[in-house]
């Protein structure tokens, strides 16, 4: 099957619509992350425990992925099969007469999947040489989640994110922010959140707004909290904090550098914690729950743990 885009991927995903076996690749790992997500919620929630299977290929075998497949749903007309970290289900840790046999299995699979199942692999890097990934490249459908490789490929992310959020940024608007963020997407990421955040209530969103809360793509890494954080340096970071403060920079500007720290720079087993503590702060924020200075300075506490 060709290459599918995101777009055309979530139309038929909202539409029940979905192939019977997914290559999601690329290094956009939380864009793959959250296309995976959706793909379970395809599912209806009370039925999920029943038609949605979502293992992790260094954690399961290729019978146990192919048994999930051949299972018929039960009051669905479809199954979901999510594989995780799927490139290590394809390269098997040692070869046997058992492992042989499965990939030939996963071959016949390929060529002709189950109809009533949506096989999803989600694999961050696959050995282009090898048979089974020739194969796979040629018949399901796959989706390139390479984050931003140039500005045309940042003002399409930014629309199509647009999109998804029901607002419109007007074409200054997004060359403006392709300019100041760059290729980096953990950074277009936090910087799109961060004018949502500003431009709260708006349907269409302009310069104005871009300036108001994203600052010059150098100046984020140069930010001294970003090493501070990092190295759980919790007075210093505050001091840091203060500084922002204090020059009247906006708390929704201050929450978005954060986030871009936490994508970007601390280590994974940090993450988990630190973006339930982002979201939290978010909120507190947008519900106007607490005085800002206090919301970030305690968010800055938590993630310097």
């Amino acid at each position: 099957m060709p290459t599918s885009t995101l777009v055309a991927v979530r139309k038929q995903i909202k539409a029940g619509q979905t192939d019977p076996l997914y290559l999601l690749i690329g290094d956009d790992e939380e864009e793959k992350s959250n296309l995976a997500t959706e793909f379970q919620n395809a599912i209806e929630v009370d039925l999920r425990p029943f038609n949605v299977q979502r293992v992790y290929g260094d954690d399961t075998t290729i019978g146990a992925v192919l048994d999930a497949a051949r299972t018929f749903p039960m009051l669905s007309p479809r199954r979901m099969v999510i594989v995780l970290r799927a490139e290590h289900l394809l390269v098997p840790k040692r070869e046997s007469e058992t492992t042989k046999r499965e990939l030939d299995d996963f071959r016949a699979f390929v060529q002709a999947p189950e109809p009533h199942a949506s096989v999803v692999l989600v694999a961050s890097k696959l050995d282009g040489r090898t048979s089974i990934t020739k194969l796979l490249l040629k018949c399901a459908t796959v989706i390139e989640c390479e984050g931003i490789r140039d500005t045309n490929a940042a003002a399409s992310w930014i629309r199509e994110q647009a999109d998804r959020h029901h607002v419109k940024f007007d074409g200054a608007a997004v060359r403006l922010l392709t300019q100041r963020v760059g290729r980096d997407i953990a950074r277009m990421r936090a910087d799109f959140d961060r004018v949502l955040l500003y431009a709260s209530g708006q349907k269409q969103i302009g310069v104005d707004d871009v300036k108001a809360v994203v600052g010059d793509a150098d100046l984020q890494d140069d930010w001294a909290i970003t090493d501070y954080i990092v190295q759980r340096a919790t007075g210093k970071a505050l001091r840091e904090l203060a500084l922002a403060l204090d020059e009247k920079k906006a708390a929704e500007m201050i929450l978005g550098q954060l986030r871009y720290i936490v994508e970007a720079k601390l280590d994974s087993s940090r993450i988990p914690t630190a973006v339930e503590a982002l979201y939290r702060t978010d909120h507190d924020l947008k519900t106007s729950a607490g005085d800002p200075r206090v919301l970030l300075e305690r968010l800055v506490v938590e993630l310097c743990q």
